[in-house]
């Protein structure tokens, strides 16, 4: 190589090549659509069975020559015959009539005490899980207990005091399986709630009714309809009891349990056929019901997933990770860095924003969660701003609280998280703010990008859906325009549904969701997560554009320090919830002061270097369990002392580099600058380099030196 190559980074855009698994991109998608699988030969059966039922049920005079309830229409107690198919009952009424048009009342009980018990369920299950944490825990323990109660036991005694009769038995099951679907209904509405797409909703300013009718009811419908179909079956074998010992369906309107009731007395006589009869048509009602239960559970939990016709992936954005050999599962490939240049750094460095007033403005942030943690912060005094058309990157590893600091800022935190300190947006402090006072800042002034765009998209809903609801509440573009701000076609883009987009197609859909009603500030957490590095720098792309077209304030949220430099004008370095290290991108990058600041720079790959190991950190983030009084930093840094784990050190700015000196922060002595340091290890440079930037400030008792090299 020349000795006037420079690193990567500092040439252009990061080398970001992702590690991939063969089955990353084959993770469980959602729905294109609810469809129905092929039935099998038994299922095609019951299928049959039902209809026939269902035709017994709406026009019996069809199939049943007999009156049901006349008296005397041939011989008492005539076993099977060609005049009377399934014999006659002990007052001559015709078994086979009656049999035929007892599936009016059956059916009709099977069908409407589970829609009873699912509207009812939808309400209660509902507002347990979306009535807050008090109010829904009262909710679900009245469900609990009347849960306990045995079902058949809880009828008997409710049809002997309302009075039997078709209309109570319906009310009486309806309200036996209330508390059972308002269970799978609650269940369901809270596994949703933890998807990211419900969060990306809230953050847009949705309200938890809209939330729950436009979006998490579509995707909580399926095993809720299947548990309803299966009480379809429960109930008819109910009602049939509930008849059969005189309390539910009355004479002489026929059920198929007061048949069974009324041929009893000729079962000791050896009149078999009313009982066998009426018993067979409950018996084959229940196995097809169940049988159709599961054809529905089989097709709607595993819905069929189609790509979108005529679509062409974007670069990159192949099934398989880079590298894939085609067979068996990739191995995991590093992700490659390279150290800063700062000569070449300062000469590409964003250019500085204006000394505008903040448009976010974070001060000595703090959040805890005292059921998990106790008093502990997992997030400890941040303090940042960022100014219109500027971009702030918050960076450390997973576990340092970037992630919590920015659902501070739009109010999302996890529940039971306390959380002090100051956010002020425009000058307006936003903390305290109810959800209610919030909602008309999320989503209109304050935007959400998040890190898995498969899982913050609705999965059952298109694109044009998904936009159209936001454009509706306030938005100022069309969904058209809005995926032409962010480089994507209308026609390519807008039928489809998430899993039907590449990643960064999802990537930036999401990005035109938070752009809809032109939000002064778009928080991006992750937004380049799983990519590959030709898909990493079309999403950046279109987010500095839209930065300098738009003067959108944005708050980065990543753990890759050389995707940050590439992009922000200040970068804010977190560690387990403290700020290490912040200041101009420029400055900090070329002249770190942090240990953990430079444990980052020196895990970056370097092609000059040729390294064979990769420079390490040892140990991990901790359990805020283990936090340390002091420099939570302390139990990984080489330079930490008794004070650096007793006393927590002030983020205070450090004094610039000296433009020479022998030794210290300046440089090593005599000026050079070591093999592998912070110039991409082309050598030692023969003059003392001049600080780029003034001091900035750093939370550290003992800052280093660039000659200092982070234990490998």
């Amino acid at each position: 190589m020349s000795p006037t190559s420079c690193s990567i980074l500092a040439q252009g855009p990061p080398l970001m090549i992702v590690s991939l698994r063969r089955g990353l991109l084959k993770r469980a998608s959602r729905p294109a659509s609810w469809s129905l699988s092929a039935p099998t030969a038994a299922q095609w059966c019951a299928l049959a069975v039902l209809a026939l039922l269902l035709l017994a049920a709406l026009v019996p005079g069809l199939m049943a020559a007999h009156d049901p309830v006349a008296l005397s229409q041939g011989p008492p107690r005539e076993g099977p015959s060609l005049a009377h198919l399934f014999g006659t009952d002990e007052y001559g009424r015709d078994v086979f009539a009656r049999v035929v048009w007892a599936a009016r009342s059956s059916v009709l009980v099977g069908i409407a005490a589970p829609v009873l018990a699912l509207l009812a369920g939808i309400l209660l299950g509902s507002l347990a899980a979306l009535a807050g944490r008090w109010a829904g825990a009262a909710v679900q323990r009245v469900i609990d207990v009347l849960v306990a109660f045995p079902a058949i036991i809880l009828a008997v005694v409710l049809a002997s005091v309302i009075g039997p009769g078709l209309v109570t038995t319906i009310v009486v099951l309806g309200a036996i399986y209330t508390p059972a679907t308002a269970r799978v209904v609650r269940a369901n509405v809270e596994a949703q709630l933890t998807e990211d797409y419900v969060t990306a909703a809230l953050s847009a300013g949705a309200s938890r009714v809209r939330l729950l009718v436009r979006h998490i009811a579509r995707n909580a419908f399926a095993p809720v309809v299947v548990f309803a179909t299966s009480l379809i079956a429960d109930a008819v074998f109910m009602e049939a009891a509930l008849s059969f010992i005189g309390v539910g369906i009355q004479p002489p309107t026929p059920s198929w349990g007061n048949v069974i009731n009324d041929g009893r007395v000729l079962v000791s006589s050896g009149g078999w056929w009313v009982t066998t009869f009426a018993g067979l048509a409950v018996f084959v009602c229940v196995l097809a019901v169940n049988l159709v239960s599961d054809w529905l559970a089989d097709s709607l939990g595993k819905p069929r997933r189609t790509a979108l016709p005529g679509a062409v992936p974007e670069a990159g954005a192949g099934t398989d990770g880079p590298g894939s050999a085609g067979g068996g599962e990739d191995p995991v490939r590093p992700w490659p860095r390279t150290p800063v240049d700062p000569a070449v750094l300062a000469a590409r460095a964003p250019v500085p924003v204006p000394d505008a007033e903040p448009v976010l403005s974070i001060r000595d942030l703090r959040v805890s969660f005292p059921g998990s943690h106790g008093d502990v912060d997992v997030v400890a005094g941040v303090r940042l701003d960022v100014r219109p058309g500027e971009i702030v990157g918050l960076v450390g590893e997973s576990g340092s609280g970037k992630s919590l600091t920015g659902l501070a800022v739009t109010g999302l935190l996890p529940p039971g998280a306390a959380v002090s300190g100051s956010v002020t947006f425009r000058g307006r402090e936003i903390l305290p703010l109810s959800p209610a006072e919030r909602r008309p800042l999320l989503g209109h002034e304050i935007a959400m990008v998040y890190q898995d765009a498969l899982s913050s998209l609705n999965p059952a809903m298109t694109v044009r859906q998904q936009l159209r609801q936001i454009c509706r509440r306030g938005g100022t573009h069309t969904p058209e325009e809005l995926l032409e701000l962010v480089d994507l076609s209308p026609a390519a883009v807008l039928g489809a549904r998430p899993h039907q987009l590449s990643g960064g197609q999802r990537q930036r859909v999401l990005i035109a969701m938070g752009l809809a009603r032109d939000p002064s500030l778009l928080i991006a957490d992750e937004p380049t997560t799983a990519l590959d590095e030709t898909v990493q720098a079309q999403v950046l792309e279109t987010l500095e554009r839209l930065r300098a077209e738009r003067d959108l304030a944005i708050l980065l949220v990543s753990h890759d320090l050389a995707l940050v430099s590439a992009l922000a004008h200040r970068v804010v370095v977190m560690y387990a919830g403290q700020v290490a290290e912040t200041g101009p991108t420029r400055g900090l990058l070329a002249d770190p002061v942090h240990p953990y600041t430079n444990g980052l720079l020196a895990s970056v790959v370097s092609l000059e270097r040729r390294e064979e190991e990769l420079a390490q950190i040892s140990g991990t983030v901790p359990s805020p369990a283990l936090f340390v009084p002091g420099c939570r930093f302390a139990p990984r840094c080489m330079n930490a002392t008794e004070r650096c784990v007793s006393e927590p050190p002030p983020l205070e700015p450090v004094p610039p580099v000296p433009a020479a000196a022998p030794a210290g922060r300046g440089g090593a002595a005599d000026g050079a600058v070591p093999d592998g340091g912070l110039d991409g290890g082309r050598g030692a440079s023969p003059e003392p380099q001049a600080p780029l930037d003034g001091g900035h400030p750093a939370a550290c008792w003992h800052p280093m030196t660039r000659a200092q090299e982070v234990p490998r």
